[in-house]
């Protein structure tokens, strides 16, 4: 099996412009249906690309539905980093004189980084791929506007995009996904965007 898989994969395996650079930002706007609902949904993703294979994602995304429902969209990381600073500096002055100080901060900042999900990158050809992601370390903060509720739940996304790189860094990109919140249905939608795609300074 590992074998058939690798004999399937190896023509793909290279590099694009796009993961050469190993920083790609982006916005996107995308249409769907979750439960009886329609939705818009605006977002703005990064990815940071490793070996010009493997991405971390990042999205915050803006969702609202035309039966009075809001979203807003990121990754664990968000709140998980505050989260363990308040945890941890829970005693007061103890904490923020001794060397509980320095491991609030370092578990806060792993906390804070954590993805929301990873991608992968097939190259077409050098200035074209195609990208297969899961998303599944994200929360939505939800607000019931019609009963003036709101609620935080876990929630997950998987789909592929394909992006178009052309020669002052910029992208266009297309995408199709599945959404899921816990507590609501299975959301399909489907969009384009805009990217920009920089490699670190040396």
């Amino acid at each position: 099996m590992r074998t058939l898989l690798f004999i399937l994969i190896f023509p793909f395996i290279g590099q694009t412009q796009i993961s050469e650079n190993k920083f790609y930002v982006y916005g996107k706007a995308s249409v769907g249906k979750m439960d009886t609902a329609l939705y818009n949904n605006f977002s703005l993703s990064g990815e940071y690309i490793f070996k010009g294979v493997v991405g971390i994602n990042y999205n915050f995304d803006f969702i609202h539905r035309n039966d009075n429902i809001f979203q807003l969209h990121t990754s664990m990381g968000t709140i998980a980093g505050p989260l363990v600073l308040l945890a941890m500096g829970g005693s007061g002055g103890y904490y923020y004189s001794s060397s509980y100080y320095k491991t609030a901060m370092a578990v806060a900042l792993i906390a804070l980084l954590l993805p929301d999900g990873i991608s992968a990158h097939i190259p077409f050809r050098y200035n074209w791929d195609f990208s297969p992601y899961v998303n599944f370390l994200g929360f939505d903060y939800v607000k019931y506007k019609t009963y003036n509720y709101h609620q935080f739940h876990y929630s997950s996304s998987f789909g592929f995009k394909t992006s178009y790189w052309t020669s002052n860094n910029f992208t266009v990109l297309a995408f199709a996904e599945v959404r899921k919140v816990r507590t609501m249905g299975y959301g399909y939608g489907m969009g384009v965007g805009i990217g920009y795609t920089f490699k670190p300074r040396n």
